[in-house]
């Protein structure tokens, strides 16, 4: 009974229908199949592509998708990206042709703007992808006049998009993972009445959007991952194996995670429990601290008054005498409300633990913010991240080793200010980088100094929402 079936198990049974039926015909005929970041279909994209390819080993080919359909809202090209790097990084190496489908669904043309477009294929490509299929044009017989100018625009980025591909091919993207697995969804709110919050995209995939947003390159496996990040549930969905190795690096962690971490017993790990939540008033201010520098004392106060974007504050209480407060709480009459809002910690696994209690994944964008986070983030890493931007600067990058030991970006000024002065550190011994814009310019930049294993890259002017491209 099909009803009874798991999805995966269904899924499987249709492609051993289709593999058999179609290749007893033509053998060697290519298969494929479209995704979406669906976490109810079991993401269980390799046991798919053994049943495509079938006894011979025929080619399969892939089309992970997401939605973003106009350009309202752009933030939604990179978080398409995002949700396509997850699914393409399900797939076995043997699936080369792997095309993101550029949907512009209804296909009005002034929904979604050529640019828009065109930005869109390269940000795919930077998070996994080897091509593009477009699905842009209207579906009626009438005439296609008005796609001319979206035409003309793809086709003079054609050639950034094959050095892209012929580049980055299958290489993986390195860097900090939010902790995202396909089990993600079924164990979210495990303890609870509840069913999962479906509307809370976070639930399976992190929260770590607003960090790859001031400049810190995302990875999409733990094999892939210099940093985890842990947010909620998430602890549940890995195994010890993954828990264990996620702890003996470096992670950086919200009270709710460290709870379920202390809660599973990995508390002597951690070095930190959660004394309580304070639901207003509160101001984050960094105290003395190396990781904090001349920083120290500034602020960052994010009105938990506004409900509607309401996150309680954790007060956390050291719970191993190396554990160091990296923040504390005060109110709005100058009073310490929590002497501890977040710490770091170094355990016997020898890893190293960040854990964050005041708005640890919004609101990150002030100077003295992200000018911090990024210090925490590098000792959390011990300096393994393959590049950053060191700048302050709204940046979505992915970095990829792309053989003989040499580094790949790709850079999206995701704000329509010019960015200029962009500081680009690379993990690399080479002084020299080549700079590609989607125009087709090119400009080799030279190290401007370095700062232990990384070489500091001062990057010529990207206008916003554009994207380079930079080769070691």
């Amino acid at each position: 009974d099909m009803e009874n079936l798991h999805f995966n198990t269904a899924v499987a049974r249709l492609f051993e229908l289709i593999e058999t039926t179609v290749h007893a015909i033509a053998p060697a005929m290519p298969l494929g199949f479209m995704t979406g970041d669906r976490f109810f279909e079991g993401y269980d994209f390799a046991t798919w592509t053994d049943i495509l390819a079938g006894p011979d080993s025929s080619e399969v080919l892939w089309r992970p998708g997401g939605g973003f359909y106009s350009d309202e809202a752009l933030n939604g090209l990179v978080g398409k990206s995002h949700d396509i790097g997850r699914q393409v990084s399900q797939l076995p190496a043997s699936v080369i042709s792997i095309q993101s489908e550029i949907e512009n669904f209804p296909y009005q043309r002034l929904k979604k703007a050529a640019h828009t477009t065109a930005l869109e294929t390269a940000a795919h490509i930077a998070a996994g992808c080897t091509g593009t299929a477009f699905n842009v044009l209207q579906p009626y017989d009438e005439p296609l006049d008005e796609y001319e100018p979206l035409v003309s625009v793809l086709h003079k980025a054609r050639p950034f998009y094959d050095l892209m591909a012929k580049t980055l091919g299958r290489s993986r993207p390195q860097g900090l993972w939010a902790a995202w697995s396909k089990d993600s969804y079924a164990a979210a709110g495990i303890g609870t009445d509840g069913w999962p919050d479906a509307v809370d995209g976070s639930v399976m995939v992190g929260k770590a959007g607003e960090i790859f947003e001031i400049g810190i390159p995302a990875a999409y496996t733990l094999a892939d991952a210099r940093i985890t990040a842990l947010t909620g549930d998430a602890p549940l969905a890995l195994s010890e194996d993954e828990l264990l190795a996620v702890l003996s690096r470096g992670v950086y962690i919200d009270g709710p995670a460290l709870e379920r971490l202390n809660a599973m017993g990995y508390g002597e790990h951690t070095g930190f429990t959660v004394a309580r939540y304070h639901d207003k008033d509160c101001i984050e201010e960094l105290v003395p601290h190396a990781l904090n520098g001349p920083l120290s004392g500034r602020r960052r106060d994010n009105r938990q008054s506004f409900l509607w974007w309401n996150v309680p504050a954790a007060e956390l209480a050291p719970s191993a005498p190396a554990a160091q407060p990296l923040a504390r709480l005060v109110d709005y009459g100058n009073r310490q409300v929590a002497a501890c809002s977040s710490g770091v910690f170094k355990n016997t696994l020898g890893g190293r633990i960040c854990v964050a209690g005041y708005f640890p994944w919004s609101f990150l964008q002030n100077y003295a913010k992200s000018a911090q986070l990024k210090s925490v983030l590098r000792w959390l890493g011990r300096d393994t991240l393959p590049g950053y931007v060191a700048s302050y600067h709204k940046i979505n990058m992915w970095v990829r080793e792309v053989g003989e030991g040499r580094l790949a970006a790709a850079l999206v000024n995701t704000t329509l200010d010019t960015a200029c002065d962009v500081e680009l550190m690379l993990r690399t011994t080479q002084t020299e980088i080549g700079v590609h814009a989607m125009s087709g310019e090119q400009t080799t930049v030279r190290s401007a100094g370095a700062d232990g294993v990384y070489r500091r890259f001062v990057l010529p002017a990207m206008p916003g929402w554009q994207m380079i491209l930079v080769i070691g």
